[in-house]
């Protein structure tokens, strides 16, 4: 059950970190903006600039924040509970590796 656990939150948070950085980009391009590298540059996207576009990518972008807070929490709780509650090396091989 642990198992299904660990895999369903590392799934969970690959799919929504994702859907943030989509959500981000579709935002900044939907405004007519490029994709900003820390203000340094900026990739122009191939998107066109859509009033109606940009308020709901940029609600998406908002709203998706919660699930990734949430699995990073859960995430923490199950390595902690490894490492305190089962006594077992999860913690050290995700922190340094398996020796």
């Amino acid at each position: 059950m642990q198992r299904l656990l660990s895999t369903l939150v590392h799934w969970g948070l690959f799919i929504t970190v994702f859907a943030q950085l989509l959500g981000g980009a579709m935002m900044s391009g939907t405004a007519g903006r490029g994709l900003s590298l820390f203000g340094l540059t900026s990739i122009p996207l191939p998107i066109a600039k859509d009033e109606s576009g940009h308020e709901f990518w940029e609600e998406f972008h908002e709203t998706v924040w919660i699930p990734v807070a949430v699995l990073i929490g859960v995430h923490i709780l199950g390595s902690l509970y490894s490492h305190f509650g089962l006594k077992n090396d999860v913690l050290r091989r995700m922190t340094h590796g398996v020796k």
